[in-house]
């Protein structure tokens, strides 16, 4: 079991995407397009999120919130945007 939390800074290409987690919770910051959060997730065995941040509405920081929100094997708590 995990004592600290780990921050997991992914390689999405254009954009970024991190993914904060410690025993209990899992957060996301920003969904890009593409497998890479989906596949990590997967890897990681998490299939609940605290929180998602997104930091802003460009198409590689948010692109790929749709298919994470539609993921019917992850159940999402809340989702924020900066206004």
């Amino acid at each position: 079991m995990m004592d600290l939390p780990e921050l997991i800074i992914l390689d999405v290409g254009h954009g970024n995407c991190a993914l904060i987690r410690d025993a209990n919770d899992a957060m996301v910051i920003d969904c890009p397009p593409g497998g890479t959060l989906a596949e990590t997730l997967e890897h990681l065995s998490i299939k609940e999120i605290l929180h998602i941040l997104i930091s802003h509405s460009d198409a590689d920081d948010i692109g790929g919130i749709i298919d994470l929100l539609s993921n019917e094997d992850i159940k999402i708590h809340n989702v924020h945007n900066k206004p």
